[in-house]
């Protein structure tokens, strides 16, 4: 499917009409539909659903999906809710790190997916998208973040994302021992700082802030010095340790650390998502 392509949207009663994506974006699997009225038709004013917010969504909470599994239109399953705030790493599914899901244990099936999970006030608070290998466990995008984006595709036919990780265009992770002790047993980053805590930089993306300013894998920040009211285009200043070669001795691995200031400017420009994907 893409922008343009044609569909038939059915409604509850069976009447059917024909639609057109209006816009769509891949990395969240969201779109926004056009329905064109039937020139036989009188005007018709659907009644719409009541969006909620996740704010006090809460594990335990009781959750009804509906969709369409198999062709079995207007299915409906219950179940509540385990965790309100998932991340696609933890899933496996989605391209866009800002999507958070909330997990479930409604029944899920192909089909279901693109239906309202709503709370017992009749208020939608996610859009069912996947389910996993096993029975019980099913994903729905937050309705915080489903709305943001179906929101810039109306407006704006589709949906501009930062660069990841504070507009800065690196993937980042916490220096914690456990993270640390598994980095050794890797390749190119089996050299880390002596630093007990702090950042470590995974990934730079091409032409990104982080990248211009000559952050590179396996820098760790140890500190970040910036004014309140951060403004675009505003340089912000990181202590960064990294390792410095020297001349190497018999064994190879004389190294030493050095600490350096680096600022790197927050920047506007837009994250190629086509591009670089989703940066893991």
């Amino acid at each position: 499917m893409a922008t343009g392509s044609t569909l038939t949207v059915t409604t509850c009663d069976g009447t059917q009409y024909e639609g057109f994506i209006h816009s769509l974006d891949t990395p969240s699997d969201l779109a926004v539909v056009k329905i064109k009225p039937r020139p036989t038709d009188t005007p018709i004013k659907w009644p719409v659903l009541q969006m909620s917010s996740n704010l006090n969504l809460r594990p335990g909470d009781w959750v009804v999906a509906i969709g369409s599994p198999f062709g079995l239109h207007n299915t409906v399953t219950a179940g509540v809710v385990s965790s309100g705030r998932r991340r696609n790493e933890e899933i496996g599914t989605g391209s866009d790190v800002r999507v958070e899901y909330i997990q479930t244990d409604c029944v899920v099936h192909e089909g279901s997916s693109g239906g309202p999970l709503i709370n017992l006030d009749g208020e939608v608070v996610g859009i069912n998208t996947t389910r996993a290998e096993s029975e019980g466990i099913s994903f729905a995008i937050r309705v915080d973040n489903a709305m943001d984006i179906i929101h810039q595709l109306h407006t704006q036919g589709r949906v501009v994302r930062p660069w990841l990780d504070c507009t800065l265009g690196c993937r980042m992770v916490t220096l914690t021992s456990q993270v640390r002790q598994q980095l050794r047993k890797q390749g190119p980053m089996t050299s880390i700082p002596p630093t007990s805590g702090g950042v470590i930089v995974t990934s730079v993306f091409p032409d990104s802030p982080c990248a211009k300013a000559n952050l590179g894998e396996g820098d760790v920040i140890v500190a970040v010095f910036k004014a309140m009211g951060l403004k675009i285009q505003q340089p912000v200043r990181f202590t960064v340790k990294r390792s410095i070669p020297l001349d190497i001795d018999w064994d190879g691995r004389t190294r030493r650390w050095e600490t350096q200031d680096v600022e790197v400017e927050v920047t506007p420009e837009e994250f190629d998502v086509e591009l670089h994907g989703d940066g893991a």
